[in-house]
């Protein structure tokens, strides 16, 4: 099988040798369609661990956040299944990208710069389980885990942004994408 080259504008259809071998040498295969088209660089990463994939925790998906978080310029956009990070002081949970992203807009309310972190994820995880039952779940500690991450004690991003700036909103925003659908009872 062939890779394939989409655009939100066209469908250019199967790469040709040349673009493969471009693309494989790591050199754009992409066409800018627009002529005031800025390039934007990005990078997907994805985690593993004893839990995930059956092997010793590997960071460097923490070390790419912290790296990206520090250095960037203008926004963030977060898209993640899950959202769980801590504060320095949080010995429960460990990745610091939670306090990388405090001090990045700490800088930038500091310096006065438009600065906006967009986080996207799931309204629920994708765990089985109800929502509403009164036996613990996977889906309930995860959903634990990032209310903490997000609002929810001193430890949560938006209690640490009231010590930097007066309105967190202006900063950061979190958004939950779903399909149009009717909920069984209604």
């Amino acid at each position: 099988m062939r890779p394939q080259l989409t655009s939100a504008s066209t469908n250019t259809g199967p790469l040709d040798d040349g673009e493969v071998l471009r693309a494989q040498r790591g050199e754009s295969i992409l066409q800018v369609f627009h002529p005031s088209a800025n390039i934007c660089n990005i990078q997907v990463c994805r985690s593993v661990s004893m839990w995930s994939g059956g092997v010793p925790t590997e960071a460097s998906i923490q070390a790419a956040y912290m790296d990206i978080i520090a250095n960037s310029k203008h926004f963030l956009y977060i898209e993640n299944q899950f959202f769980v990070s801590g504060m320095d002081g949080n010995g429960i949970v460990r990745n610091r990208i939670l306090q990388a992203l405090v001090d990045r807009i700490e800088r930038a309310v500091q310096r006065d710069e438009k600065f906006r972190v967009y986080v996207v994820m799931p309204l629920l995880p994708a765990f089985e389980g109800n929502v509403r039952s009164h036996e613990l779940t996977n889906l309930h500690a995860v959903m634990h885990w990032q209310f903490a991450t997000i609002c929810r004690g001193r430890y949560s991003l938006f209690e640490a942004l009231k010590g930097v700036t007066s309105h967190p909103e202006d900063y950061v925003a979190f958004f939950g994408l779903r399909k149009y659908g009717i909920l069984p009872n209604g």
